[in-house]
Formats: structure tokens, sequence, C-alpha cells
């Protein structure tokens, strides 16, 4: 992967392979996020919502890693950009805001939500993490940089596999599963 990264240490511009896929490494916390996600996600589930999956081809690779594995991935984001990532077999894009998804009660086996909650209002926040709990029949997987108050937010009690009093994945970010 070509990129000019000079910000970052030497070993952060090598750059990450997740899943047999390059990640650029500006993301910095996206290769221990998306291997996370692989680790934990339900085997048995089929349909899968990627809340707020982004926009940048080298960035945001969870769909494509996710279909590569035999999901069926809707990558929905709100930026009219994310209609433009490359066509990937399994993976359908579509515009949502995730405070709001057009979409019915339960009909997702898996909602994920990487990296993105943190950049949200409280109250946005809520109204995300009331959106994926409707959605969700099996799972919900989600990140987040700054996130000692999700199992608050989504009205959890602790953390379900990691119980973390500070970041749970390292590079730091928190991660939390929640099984229905």
């Amino acid at each position: 992967m070509q990129s000019n990264h000079d910000w970052l240490t030497a070993d952060e511009q090598l750059g990450w392979k997740i899943g047999g896929v390059e990640v650029d490494p500006a993301t910095r916390t996206r290769n221990v996020e998306y291997q996370w996600v692989l680790d934990n996600i339900d085997p048995s589930a089929k349909c899968v919502l990627d809340a707020a999956a982004g926009y940048v081809p080298t960035w945001h690779e969870l769909p494509r890693m996710l279909a590569a594995r035999g999901y069926n991935i809707l990558a929905v984001d709100h930026d009219m950009r994310s209609l433009q990532m490359p066509y990937v077999d399994g993976v359908v894009r579509g515009l949502a805001d995730i405070t709001s998804l057009p979409y019915a009660d339960k009909q997702f086996d898996v909602v994920l939500c990487i990296s993105t909650l943190e950049h949200l209002t409280a109250g946005a926040a809520m109204e995300a993490a009331k959106e994926m709990k409707r959605l969700a029949r099996k799972q919900i997987l989600v990140t987040a940089d700054v996130g000692y108050w999700l199992p608050a937010l989504f009205g959890v009690d602790g953390w379900g596999p990691q119980q973390p009093t500070s970041p749970s994945l390292n590079p730091p970010v928190y991660a939390m599963r929640i099984d229905l």
C-alpha cells in the first residue's frame, strides 16, 4: 500500500493485513477492531448490517472481509461518497442515518458499528444505540476509540466477553459484544 503518512511511526507506516486485506495504516485501530469483529461475529449469521460503514476504500474494508467469509452485508452510511466504494460481491451499499435506520425490526442477524459512536453527540449516540438494538436479531458488535460509556449507552450490565476497566484492545479502543 502506498500512502504518505509521515506523521506515523515507522512500524505504523507498514500497514496491516487483516483477513488477507491490507488496511491503510492511517486508521491506526482498524487492524485490531476488524480482527476483533472477525473473531467475535456469530458464525451462524447470514445477514449483517454495517451501520456507518464509511466511504474511504483503504480504511473501510470490513464489509469486504465479511463478504469473503460468506456473510451478506448491507453497508450503510449517511455520506453519499459511500455509494462510490468499490463493488464487492456480497455487499450492498445504501444511504442511511444511523440514528434513524429505515429497516424492519429484527431484520439483521448482526449489527456492527465500528468507531462511529464517539463522533456523535450524546443524544445521537443514544438514538443510534436504540436503532441497533431494534434491528439486531442475534448480536451487536460495537467499537469506539473513547467508549467507557458503551454499556450504559446500550443499557447492558457490563461488557460481555471483555469486561474492561480500560480499553479492551491494543491500540486503545473499546469493543463490546452483545449477544441477544
